[in-house]
């Protein structure tokens, strides 16, 4: 189905929601829970509204995460087969930004590139690089050599160039 057609009945779906009172959203919800959800549920107190509902839930079950699993989190991160360096920065400043790293967030970031990035090649640069090198000295170095190796892949996949010495055909 065309990304479009769906996005478009999720919109309708979602205006028909709107016009739903609060009962009936909670309705809803406690319904949506199933038998075990339920009998959570009614162990966690009164709730007459559905954003009532909705917080003692969150509450429940969205618990906290200490700093320590979250830096834990962060340092077990690797960049994965596949994924771009671009992807990989982009979730390690997502997980560091819940770490309180504070001034060195940067940092952690750049040595998690160092340590963890899938391209051997770059981690022996990163590891040779100056203690000065910036995270955006590193993930510009990490860019080039993605590049690179992309390039190089796709010359490769396309074959020898023709030789001067062979007739064509």
């Amino acid at each position: 189905m065309a990304p479009q057609i769906e996005r478009e009945r999720e919109r309708e779906r979602e205006r028909e929601i709107n016009k739903w009172n609060d009962a009936r959203l909670k309705a809803l919800l406690i319904h949506s829970l199933g038998n075990e959800g339920q009998r959570i549920f009614r162990t966690l107190g009164p709730a007459d509204k559905y954003r009532d509902c909705v917080a003692l839930l969150t509450g429940h079950f969205a618990a906290p995460q200490s700093v320590i699993v979250r830096r834990i989190i962060f340092r077990q991160r690797r960049q994965r087969p596949g994924e771009s360096v671009h992807q990989y920065v982009t979730d390690l400043r997502c997980l560091a930004s819940v770490c309180k790293f504070e001034h060195l967030e940067d940092e952690f970031i750049r040595d998690q590139l160092a340590e963890h990035a899938a391209d051997h090649k770059l981690r022996e640069r990163l590891l040779l690089s100056p203690d000065d090198t910036t995270l955006s000295k590193a993930v510009e170095m990490a860019f080039q050599l993605e590049s690179a190796a992309l390039l190089a892949s796709r010359l490769t996949a396309t074959g020898p160039p023709p030789s001067l010495s062979t007739p064509p055909t």
